[in-house]
């Protein structure tokens, strides 16, 4: 799959659109197929390194904030189902929602409203 990574911290210009292997959801995860990301300030503060003591090291990657819809589940997993559309954040550095494919703790993603677009659900 497709995704954004940074090597190193910098402006805009470190991201990098690479090739990674497909994530796999562990017990009460699921493997979500996005369709919308957005960036908050902590993604920002992240590629700037100003979140170094939390972020972790390299490479890491970006974007926590996402709308998709649910592509596999892990063991545990009882709220949400394979084909089911989905939003959340993940709630963790280096999180991974700017992807093809993106892991979401079940308890951090929620139904997508029918009446939002995977856009406006992701920058919710």
């Amino acid at each position: 799959m497709k995704a954004i990574r940074l090597h190193r911290y910098g402006g805009p210009e470190v991201l990098c659109w690479e090739d990674v292997p497909d994530p796999r959801p562990r017990r009460g995860e699921i493997r979500v197929r996005v369709h919308a990301a957005a960036l908050n300030p902590k993604d920002i503060l992240i590629r700037k390194g100003k979140m170094r003591l939390f972020a972790g090291g390299f490479p890491q990657l970006s974007g926590q904030d996402l709308a998709g819809v649910v592509d596999a589940v892990g063991k545990g997993v009882r709220a949400l189902r394979v084909g089911e559309e989905v939003y959340g954040m993940i709630p963790k550095m280096g999180a991974g929602a700017c992807a093809e494919l993106a892991l979401l703790p079940d308890h951090a993603g929620a139904l997508k409203p029918r009446s939002a677009s995977m856009v406006e659900a992701a920058a919710v």
